[in-house]
């Protein structure tokens, strides 16, 4: 049995034993990355580097951050300040949480973002004496920070990597800041709407489960008198992170071999070394799973790659792009195989892969490349149907969720925004 054959059924296996909910999804992610190793089918090298990736010291530097909100107080206060108005209706609630998660994520750098929002909502679930849910919330702010960040262009790295692209192609074109504004900010609106009338009431009776509030103890940090040093502190080391994030590429230029793990891990020691928060007990309040499963990641990726799917679906589109002569079709046909393949493969390769697909068709179609690159970078933020997809999205298992709850829930955000994308796409640059 050769490789291909052997990592396309790790794949599938993975996928059933996430979706049986038998065992932890961390535990699967491991045997599946070791399955592959012991198979030939990576290296351990290719397998385990996610493991010491940026990306994982990222998270939990940000970890140590959120909870250091929620102890200080200061997730409350602001939470009471932006929020207030909407704690008596759930439903008002989230999808305030969800318009404001949006818009920020278009600024800042997604994890900061969910990070910050998370003690928010948590704060208020909590004091809510069981009236509102966490699992009616988390992955509602998930979906908020993805799709918000593409906004703009520094809200995700989405278009840095297509102008890498263009820069290799010797293409000169440069998306404007805001030029993805207007197609997602319709797709947000749109989807905040389907949030309150189909998703909600929907997800009232899938999510059957009750949602812990771990491995945070809420509780705690209301045996704690408030401190307005700490809580200044806290919400500055928040601040700085989150401007670090926005401005990386700037600060990496000046700071050569900078990245914001160390900028998040930096914010985090200043909050232990300032008694902001315990650095004994955050540790054992981390959430392992999550961590284990965003390391995984960047393995699954390479299995995926390796067993020849990601080639065969590449060509498919190669293929439909050849016979399909109408803009419009493609920006549909780019938009939801983007989305498709983000759920199985990192975002920035996705996005990279693809863009150099777009140009290659519409080079030879004769056609616009900027729509369909366009539809490669806005689709790939439709891709979550799959918990392992984002590292925002992996975050919001802290609140329960089963593997099935992001495919039925992720199948219809990704069917709304696939659909709402494609035709402000369209409509924006003209395409019918």
């Amino acid at each position: 049995m050769n490789t291909s054959t052997i990592a396309l059924l790790i794949i599938i296996f993975t996928v059933l034993l996430y979706s049986s909910g038998k065992m932890p999804i961390a535990l699967v992610a491991v045997l599946s990355l070791v399955s592959a190793v012991i198979t030939g089918v990576l290296s351990f090298e290719d397998a385990f580097k996610g493991f010491a990736g940026s990306t994982v010291f990222t998270i939990i530097g940000m970890m140590f951050i959120g909870q250091a909100l929620f102890e200080t107080g200061v997730a409350e206060k602001i939470g009471r300040l932006a929020f207030g108005r909407f704690v008596g209706d759930e439903r008002k609630l989230i999808i305030a949480v969800f318009l404001v998660t949006s818009f920020l994520s278009a600024f800042l750098y997604n994890i900061s973002v969910i990070v910050m929002m998370m003690p928010i909502v948590a704060s208020y679930v909590n004091k809510s004496g069981g009236n509102l849910k966490l699992k009616n919330f988390y992955m509602a702010l998930s979906h908020a920070t993805i799709i918000g960040s593409r906004m703009t262009i520094i809200g995700a790295d989405g278009f840095f990597m297509a102008h890498e692209v263009f820069d290799a192609s010797a293409l000169s074109y440069k998306f404007a800041f805001f030029e993805p504004f207007p197609i997602m900010l319709v797709t947000t609106l749109i989807l905040a709407l389907t949030y309150f009338y189909i998703i909600y009431p929907l997800g009232c009776r899938i999510f059957d489960f009750n949602s812990e509030l771990n491995p945070i103890d809420f509780n705690e940090n209301e045996k704690n008198e408030f401190s307005k040093r700490k809580a200044v502190i806290s919400a500055s080391v928040m601040v700085i992170v989150a401007l670090c994030a926005a401005f990386m590429r700037s600060i990496s230029q000046v700071i050569p071999g900078i990245n914001l793990a160390i900028i998040s891990l930096a914010g985090a020691m200043i909050l232990c070394f300032t008694g902001c928060i315990d650095f004994e007990k955050q540790l054992k309040k981390l959430n392992i799973d999550t961590i284990i499963i965003v390391s995984s990641s960047s393995g699954f990726a390479a299995c995926f790659l390796k067993s020849g799917i990601g080639d065969a679906f590449v060509k498919l589109l190669m293929s439909m792009g050849e016979s399909v002569n109408s803009p419009a079709l493609l920006v549909f046909a780019f938009t939801f195989g983007t989305a498709l393949i983000t759920n199985l493969m990192s975002n920035a390769a996705a996005v990279t892969i693809l863009t150099s697909l777009a140009i290659s068709v519409s080079s030879g179609l004769g056609i616009n490349y900027v729509p369909l690159v366009m539809a490669v970078v806005c689709g790939s933020a439709s891709g979550v149907m799959l918990p392992t997809s984002t590292s925002t999205l992996t975050m919001s298992m802290e609140a329960g969720y089963r593997y099935t709850d992001y495919i039925k829930i992720g199948g219809i955000v990704t069917a709304v925004t696939v659909i709402s994308e494609s035709a402000m796409i369209i409509l924006l640059y003209g395409l019918l």
